[in-house]
């Protein structure tokens, strides 16, 4: 059951419900021999999980500064024509 789990697991963050639900995540044990390769999947999965975590903070923390960075150039599109401008 719980390689029908891993294989046909979607999403991310479906990986760890649907261990759970079939209740495969609390029996692996890394010294079973046969699972090795299922709890090798796993570790890969949580690195894998915790790289893509780090990475989406970076873009998230990197388009909050460009945003609040930027120029403001509303005010300047926003004046007259030929009307005075302070440079």
């Amino acid at each position: 059951i719980a390689v029908k789990a891993l294989n046909n697991t979607a999403s991310l963050n479906s990986l760890v419900p649907t261990l759970l639900i079939f209740s495969a995540y609390l029996r692996i044990n890394t010294d079973l021999l046969s699972l090795l390769n299922i709890v090798t999947c796993i570790i890969a999965i949580k690195k894998v999980i915790k790289i893509l975590a780090h990475n989406c903070a970076k873009v998230d923390i990197s388009y909050a500064l460009k945003i609040r960075n930027r120029l403001a150039t509303y005010n300047i599109l926003n004046a007259s024509l030929r009307s005075p401008v302070l440079v």
